[in-house]
């Protein structure tokens, strides 16, 4: 004859485990699985994409750089903290919990109040496309230098045809352009 309380208690005991599984990790959940079971998959891999973290140095093949090491790399102090949640659904296959630039201005200043005028991305919301959200090697989190940032989408020929560019010297940019945005047309501080 069975036992009359494993009646209840296999269901309560399936529903709890089915519960943690659904609301832990995926290497916690990996563990608590092999357990139980032989043959478990490794977990798919939930890191941001590589895309998503490439530096200039990773794009250059550096030594060490995928993984940091010789890199003074500066990072975004959730991805640091290692606050996934905060930006990412991790059940959701790491999708962001909100769109851009909704989620960035969450701690960010929104500069789509502040200018006038808006530099393209900025105005169209493409926080990434100038700063990588995890960590990056140049200041700001910027995938690249301020001066290889501002030629990548600005042709350096027409920049330096234009006459008031004539004694400006390369990697000055900044000094009279505001990337965000700023009063009139041309970004001018």
């Amino acid at each position: 004859m069975r036992n009359p309380t494993t009646r209840w208690q296999r269901p309560l005991l399936m529903l709890a485990l089915i519960l943690a599984l659904l609301n832990c990790h995926p290497e916690s959940r990996r563990k608590v699985l092999t357990t139980l079971f032989d043959g478990v998959p490794p977990p798919a891999i939930t890191e941001p994409s590589p895309d998503s973290l490439a530096t200039a140095a990773e794009s250059a093949g550096k030594p060490g750089a995928a993984s940091g090491e010789g890199l003074r790399a500066m990072q975004h102090s959730p991805y640091e903290e290692k606050y996934c949640k905060d930006c990412h659904d991790l059940q959701m296959g790491n999708a962001l919990v909100m769109p851009q630039p909704e989620l960035c201005y969450e701690c960010h200043d929104d500069d789509r109040e502040k200018y006038a005028h808006l530099h393209g991305p900025v105005g169209g919301g493409y926080c990434t496309t100038c700063h990588n959200p995890h960590r990056a090697e140049n200041p700001h989190l910027l995938r690249m230098t301020p001066e290889e940032l501002c030629f990548y989408c600005h042709q350096q020929e027409d920049v330096y045809r234009n006459d008031t560019h004539e004694d400006v010297l390369a990697g000055e940019c900044l000094d009279c352009h505001n990337p965000h945005g700023g009063e009139d047309w041309d970004l001018s501080n």
